[in-house]
């Protein structure tokens, strides 16, 4: 008997710590909306947690009025163009990871890595960005897909890639107004816009373009998800913009990474949620992810005018979206 019931009080303790455990996970899973302005630049920040079937997604979110911003993209060259193959010289460094770059770029209050290079990584460095640095070699900085920096073109369709499904434009020239017009095009469907208004348009409208993705959420909040794995969980960065708020203020746009990984099932999921991500957006208009896992980063300038990442891991990348004040 004295077994027995030395059994049932550890059972018991058992329980009650699990359950407290439980209770403190949970109470740690928090989506405040306590946002902080950027030193006073317009851009916001803030970290957040949403749980999705007993499981917490955790992720950072930078968000701006893209009215008041100019979104274009950014090689790692010194004259901002993207690199060739002549060019790529001294790859075993940080040279062109998205710290050095921003140090040279300083007009960009942010930098976002986005799209994919031409060399993936076989094996999960993530928690080892020493190691990964290490394997860097010059594939590292060429894209593979269709790129357009400022008119000119560096980079071909990649038709082999079901996941890269989007043609992403960030300054579309017959929008009028200032600041930036972003618009998500299918890549493999005549490159026809996945848009709100049925007013067509073209890539060719743009200057700067790049094809990356899956597709996440298309216009009027429909699953853009096709033809890849979604259940496959990875640390995915994502643009995505809300459907407006009562001001021109209130229509954002979002840069939001995964951090602990996520498939892009439950991404769609808190894209989809009311007010998950913002207060001033029931849903999110249209989303896509700019790229994912090692290649994932964004850097802020900080008040001192230095590059803070959001994550440890420093990589070479082919190219940059850079995020500067609308003239």
């Amino acid at each position: 008997m004295k077994i027995c019931r030395d059994q049932i009080i550890s059972l018991c303790l058992l329980f009650f710590i699990s359950v407290f455990v439980s209770q403190a996970n949970a109470q740690e899973c928090t989506n405040e909306m306590k946002w902080i302005d950027i030193n006073n630049t317009g851009l916001m920040t803030r970290d957040g947690c949403f749980e999705i079937r007993k499981r917490n997604i955790h992720f950072k979110i930078l968000a701006f009025s893209p009215h008041k911003f100019d979104l274009s993209l950014l090689g790692p060259s010194e004259d901002g163009k993207p690199l060739g193959q002549a060019s790529i010289a001294d790859t075993g460094t940080t040279k062109y990871s998205i710290s050095s770059v921003h140090e040279n770029n300083k007009q960009a209050l942010a930098l976002v890595t986005i799209g994919y290079p031409k060399w993936s990584p076989q094996k999960d460095y993530e928690d080892k960005p020493s190691e990964l640095a290490d394997s860097v070699d010059a594939d590292w900085l060429l894209f593979n897909g269709f790129l357009r920096v400022k008119t000119e073109e560096y980079g071909y369709p990649d038709l082999s890639a079901s996941f890269k499904s989007a043609y992403f434009c960030l300054d579309e020239t017959e929008k009028g107004g200032t600041g930036s017009v972003v618009v998500m095009f299918h890549a493999y469907e005549n490159q026809l816009p996945v848009r709100m208004n049925r007013r067509l348009a073209d890539p060719k409208n743009c200057e700067n373009v790049v094809q990356t993705g899956p597709r996440i959420v298309e216009y009027r909040a429909k699953s853009g998800i096709h033809d890849i794995s979604s259940a496959k969980t990875r640390r995915w960065l994502v643009f995505a913009q809300g459907n407006g708020g009562a001001s021109k203020e209130q229509f954002l746009a979002y840069i939001i990474y995964f951090a602990n990984g996520s498939s892009l099932k439950e991404i769609e999921e808190i894209l989809l949620g009311d007010n998950i991500i913002s207060k001033y957006d029931n849903k999110m208009r249209f989303a896509l992810a700019l790229t994912s896992s090692n290649f994932s980063n964004v850097s802020i300038l900080n008040e001192e005018q230095q590059p803070i990442l959001w994550r440890e891991i420093n990589l070479p990348h082919p190219v940059y979206m850079a995020i500067e004040p609308a003239e």
